[in-house]
């Protein structure tokens, strides 16, 4: 004899209640906690793209103001533009990961959409700054050998 699941019969009736103040509450914290979430994520990809135009003008600014005392090839000294560029670009990519819209009433759905943009958003931000490391490096190799010590 099979016994019947509660999953195997629909319900009768469905009866919809408000939410308690307490349930509100906690949706409301929850949806909170999800911009702050995001909100930071955009916020750091921000400051990172900020600082690959800052350190791009920075160095543009000594390379076309200073005379070096050695001619360094003219692809050398560009290409530390090309990496904050390159940095730049890694921080736009990572501001322009968003939510997709899905109409759905699984929390657990949701959470996950929430948090794979979120890591979406941390781990092309890591890029950039990593790209924008590599060309402070450069650009400060790239300095040394135009300049001198």
């Amino acid at each position: 004899m099979m016994q019947e699941t509660p999953t195997d019969t629909p319900p009768a009736s469905i009866t919809l209640r408000a939410a308690t103040l307490h349930e509100q509450v906690v949706l409301d914290a929850y949806r909170e906690a999800i911009k702050g979430m995001l909100a930071s994520a955009d916020s750091a990809a921000e400051k990172v793209l900020t600082g690959a135009f800052s350190l791009a003008t920075a160095y543009g600014a000594l390379v076309a103001l200073v005379k070096p005392e050695t001619s360094a090839a003219p692809v050398v000294v560009g290409v530390p533009f090309l990496l904050f560029g390159l940095a730049a670009l890694a921080g736009m990519w990572a501001l322009s990961a968003g939510v997709a819209i899905e109409s759905t009433d699984d929390v657990d759905a949701v959470r996950t959409a929430v948090a794979t943009v979120n890591d979406t958003k941390r781990f092309r931000t890591a890029a950039s700054v990593v790209v924008l490391a590599a060309a402070v490096v450069i650009s400060g190799g790239v300095i040394v050998i135009s300049y001198g010590t």
